[in-house]
């Protein structure tokens, strides 16, 4: 179920970050968020504001322009571990931010290419199989992108649930191109949807979908979509709600009663 915050012809309002009623969906249930920065440490303050109010699982960062001059004192977040993968020169890098009561192991990314700006944890869950939760950012003029994201891919265990965040910077409203319809064609053979539709960046002339969330399970997912909080933030958040383990046991158990109940017409009593 996808969820905008404000319509495709709305400029987004510099206000809503400290509004109450843009995190309203954020109460109950565990999240994803993604942010693109374009230089995170001059945004920090927000983006503790947004951990605050969220309570999210992960976030999601990209383009942070980190360098290693930056410590993860000063990238720091109360209450959240970070894992980053910097650039280390002009632009570009990516980081994520997981709640310290979660537990979590990182993959070891640097076999598959240690130039691609990729992140990947297995989120260990109670009572669960891990979930895959990644964060891919590819440049604008990265043409072999999709080779590489096949590579990256490859090395996910496809009987896990996968969920991947990022600025990939290849609009899903335009499906003619055909960087396009390579990645489409990818997506499909690992099984991955790509779930935020409204556009992530509007300007005065275009509306573009270029920030995207790439899951194998939509069935798990209760809410998607944009929220409004740019801010200085260049371009929207996007987000993901997983059903907590609750909704699902009762769904299970509402399916389970339906074909009971179809199976006992046909018992002669």
């Amino acid at each position: 179920m996808g969820l905008y915050i404000y319509g495709s012809n709305e400029t987004p309002k510099n206000d809503n970050l400290h509004s109450d009623e843009v995190f309203k969906c954020f109460q109950k249930g565990m999240h994803f968020i993604h942010l693109n920065a374009r230089s995170l440490l001059t945004k920090i303050p927000e983006l503790q504001t947004i951990a605050f109010k969220t309570k999210a699982a992960v976030i999601s960062v990209t383009e942070t322009w980190f360098d290693e001059t930056i410590t993860n004192t000063e990238a720091n977040i109360p209450g959240y571990t970070i894992l980053r993968k910097d650039r280390n020169r002009c632009g570009g890098g990516v980081c994520m931010y997981i709640k310290e009561n979660l537990a979590f192991t990182p993959m070891n990314l640097d076999e598959i290419n240690n130039n691609d700006e990729f992140l990947c944890i297995e989120l260990l869950l109670p009572k669960s199989k891990p979930i895959f939760v990644g964060t891919c950012y590819r440049p604008p003029q990265n043409c072999n992108f999709v080779e590489k994201f096949e590579n990256f891919l490859s090395q996910l265990r496809e009987d896990c649930e996968i969920i991947l965040l990022g600025d990939l910077n290849i609009c899903f409203k335009d499906q003619s191109g055909s960087l396009y319809k390579s990645l489409n064609e990818l997506l499909k053979l690992f099984n991955l949807s790509q779930i935020i539709k409204e556009p992530t960046r509007i300007t005065e002339f275009t509306a573009s979908v270029i920030d995207h969330i790439l899951c194998n399970n939509t069935e798990k997912i209760s809410q998607s979509g944009v929220l409004n909080i740019v801010l200085i933030f260049v371009k929207s958040a996007i987000f993901l709600k997983l059903l907590d383990n609750s909704t699902l046991e009762q769904e299970d158990c509402y399916q389970h009663t339906i074909f009971y109940c179809r199976l006992i017409k046909y018992v002669l009593w």
